[in-house]
């Protein structure tokens, strides 16, 4: 064993590279946790292999949210903030604004979001309709739709997606309409078809 005089320590090596620095294989019998603040290493002494844990208490709730809307006006080549006007879930009302339809993100972590939406117009032709993700007022995900054949009764401008994404503490979520129809347009007058949700990974 060498004591550098760096204050590194090295284990089968003579210029250990860091803190400790072993040359060769190492065993571990027993280990006390280490814990960061979100994460923890142990040792799993059956298979005798590290592992990361969550350190996140369990008296955390995680983020629920789902919401649906109907009716709102999308003006022509204008990227539209929707604001979801029922709020089916809510597992955290700190954490998102039904009024502004802005959700702000309680701690870092991974989340998962969820958005479609539909025009109540069938004219859309070889028109660009899209919805999309912003984090922090900046595009991340978008869905586009080109209608060529323009729409039918039974076939409208749609846009959905789902992203997975890790957002700090403080970070702002929303979901925004685009399209080129040339008017102003209405999402549809059926919930069904107007969704957000927010989920918050464990």
């Amino acid at each position: 064993m060498v004591s550098a005089q760096s204050g590194n320590v090295g284990i089968g090596t003579s210029s250990p590279q860091a803190k400790l620095h072993v040359q060769g294989d190492l065993r571990v019998d027993s280990m006390k946790t280490v814990t960061t603040s979100a994460m923890k290493v142990v040792l799993d002494t059956a298979t005798n292999t590290f592992a990361l844990q969550s350190t996140r208490p369990e008296s955390d709730t995680l983020v629920r949210i789902a919401a649906q809307t109907v009716n709102n006006s999308i003006p022509t080549n204008t990227s539209t903030l929707i604001v979801w006007s029922s709020t089916v879930v809510n597992t955290l009302p700190s954490a998102y604004d039904s009024s502004t339809g802005i959700f702000t993100a309680p701690r870092t972590g991974l989340y998962q979001l969820s958005v479609g939406t539909m025009l109540s117009s069938n004219n859309a032709n070889s028109d660009e309709v899209n919805v999309s993700v912003f984090i922090n007022n900046v595009e991340i995900a978008t869905s586009a739709n080109y209608d060529s054949n323009g729409g039918t009764s039974q076939s409208k401008p749609t846009g959905s997606l789902m992203v997975l994404r890790p957002l700090s503490q403080g970070d702002t979520v929303e979901f925004r309409m685009f399209h080129t129809i040339g008017s102003t347009q209405s999402l549809i007058n059926e919930s069904r078809f107007n969704n957000m949700s927010i989920v918050e990974l464990p």
